[in-house]
This record gives structure tokens, sequence and C-alpha cells, in this order.
């Protein structure tokens, strides 16, 4: 199901308007009443709430009476899916009508201008089911970044640009901005990876390291928490390990380290402690430095001081000050020890 938690900060965060605030629930209340009478599966809950949510923030748009675009929510998302192919002829646009009480030719209109205003287009991969996604003949599709020709790529193609964007590019074409000092730039781009994957792990990271360039504690905070939250859906118990080295690891391992570096900023002191010692332990080899912060924090100096003097370090290579306070406080706490093979 799509997370309420979620949904209630993305609603929060909008204009008020001369809709109820429970717009989104009850359209999406009507469309789940009909949805059990078809076949489907629980990722098109999914799918369809996070659609119907999506809508919501456009209503403006397209507007109509709430059974009216239901109905045409459903056909669209049985269009972007080819669910009349895949799921029976009750996916398809005159049985949808008949079971919503609705003319075909009101749902066809309706679903039409929903997808055009909210840029809605067949194989869409933010309302498509995960297996029509990686089947996506437009997948290999790349374009020449020299020619602006289109090819058929094969797997080990690392030059040409996708035409099919997914929320993996946005985050690293995200961070690419943020590189070059374009936060805002940065945050548009993570928030369309969020309406691709509203759980996607990264693109909170990305988010709380965007509003972090933008001095807006608030948002670093927030982000931050929803990071660590979809972290934990991920796993409901910890692991005996969660290796740097494996690329998808790291998303997770960054939301742990923001979230402890946030609880020792609100000088949530235990909580910060138990996720620092939680990362030495899950990835030994400590490649993001946290036996360093875990010195500072045990010493008594500012989170903030962390970050200036590794910048410090790194601008004259001499990193033998932060070597030696980690040496002081190991010798008192015994957290870190090399590990002599991994």
């Amino acid at each position: 199901m799509y997370d309420l938690i979620i949904v209630k900060k993305i609603y929060m965060s909008q204009p008020k308007s001369k809709h109820p605030k429970d717009f989104a629930p009850q359209l999406w209340e009507i469309i789940s009443g009909w949805l059990d009478k078809l076949p489907h599966v629980s990722e098109d809950e999914d799918l369809l709430q996070k659609l119907c949510w999506h809508y919501s923030k456009k209503r403006a748009i397209v507007g109509g009476k709430m059974e009216l675009v239901a109905a045409s929510l459903l056909w669209l998302y049985s269009r972007v899916n080819f669910l009349g192919e895949h799921e029976g002829k009750m996916w398809r646009q005159k049985d949808l009508a008949e079971l919503c009480g609705v003319s075909t030719a009101t749902i066809g209109a309706k679903a039409s201008a929903i997808m055009k205003a909210m840029k809605i287009g067949l194989w869409d991969i933010r309302y498509s089911r995960q297996e029509l996604a990686r089947n996506n003949p437009m997948n290999q599709m790349r374009i020449d970044p020299k020619t602006g020709l289109v090819y058929l790529a094969d797997e080990d193609d690392i030059f040409g640009v996708p035409i099919i964007r997914d929320q993996h590019d946005y985050y690293y074409d995200a961070m690419e901005y943020l590189n070059a000092g374009d936060a805002d730039g940065a945050i548009r781009l993570l928030r369309k990876a969020l309406e691709i994957d509203n759980h996607s792990v990264e693109a909170y990271v990305g988010l709380a390291e965007a509003y972090r360039y933008k001095d807006n504690n608030k948002k670093v905070r927030e982000n931050t928490e929803l990071a660590f939250a979809e972290t934990k859906r991920v796993f409901k118990e910890w692991p005996e390990r969660m290796i740097w080295g494996k690329i998808e690891n790291r998303q997770y391992l960054r939301a742990i380290e923001n979230m402890a570096f946030a609880h020792w900023i609100a000088q949530e002191q235990t909580l910060a402690e138990e996720l620092f010692k939680l990362l030495l332990r899950l990835n030994p080899n400590d490649n993001q430095g946290i036996r360093f912060s875990l010195a500072f924090f045990y010493a008594g100096l500012s989170p903030e001081l962390v970050a200036e003097l590794t910048e410090e370090g790194n601008r004259k290579q001499d990193w033998s000050a932060m070597d030696t306070l980690l040496e002081e406080q190991n010798k008192i706490h015994n957290f870190w020890s090399q590990p002599n093979e991994f």
C-alpha cells in the first residue's frame, strides 16, 4: 500500500484549495471498491493509490465529479498497463464503464485529458507494474549524445543516454546538479525519482543532502527520517553484514549514517551511539569513516566539526589530527578494530 505517512507529509506541503483535505483518500476509497470486483494483483493497489495522490495534486487542471474522475483514473491505469490484454475483458473500457456506472465515451475523454495534463504515456514507469516496466522494448533504446540518433543498445553500452529514465538515473543526475551547486535542480530531479518510486531511499538521502546545501534544517531532518524509515521497511531486522562494496547497499548505509548524525545534532546521544555502532558492525571496513565520527562523539565535540576537519584533512592530505583523536578515544571506549581480512 502507498505509504500513508509519506502521503500525509506530501499533502501537508501543498497549498490550500477548495477541496477537502481528505480528497485523495476519498478518491482512492471509490476506486478500491471497484478494484475489489476486478482481477488484480497487490501491486495494482499501490500504483493506483499513488496515481490517485498524484492526480489530487493536479486536480485544478482536470476537474469533475469524484466518481467520474475515479472511473477515468481506473481506465487510465488499465491503458498504461494493457490490463485488457493481461487481466481479461473486465479491464476494457466498455466493461469498466459499466462497472463504474458511467458512459464509455465520457471516461475515455476524461482519461485522455488527465493523461495529457499529467504527462502520462503508455508504459509510463511511474504507474506500470514492475514486470511490464522491465519488458518495455524502449528500455534498450539509447540516444547518441553526439549525433542525437536513437539506436538499439546492447547490455554493455555505457555511452548512450537512456530514453527511459528510472529513479536511479534521476538520482545520479541530481547528484551532478548538486556537485555543480544547483540544489534546486537536484531537488526537482529527486522529486521525479519519487514519482517513480515513493519508497526510494536514495532519493530521500539525496533530498536531505540538497536541503543541507540550502541550510534548510527542517527539510534535512524530515528527509533523513523518511530515508531511515524506508530503510527499516526494507530491513525488518538488521542483517549481519551490509558491505559498502555492494552498490545497492550504499543508500541504506548513508541513510543510517544521516540518521545517526540527526540524533547527535538533536542531542539524542543514546540513539546516535547505537546507529554509529550498528554501522561499524554492518560494514567492518568502514568506508564511511564512522570510526572518526564516533571518536568525535565520545570526545564531546560537535558533529559539525567532523565535516570541517575532514575537509581540512582532505585539503592538506594530512589526517594525523583525526587519527590521534581516534586512537585516544578508542583506548577508552574500544569501539574500533581494523578487520584483518574481509
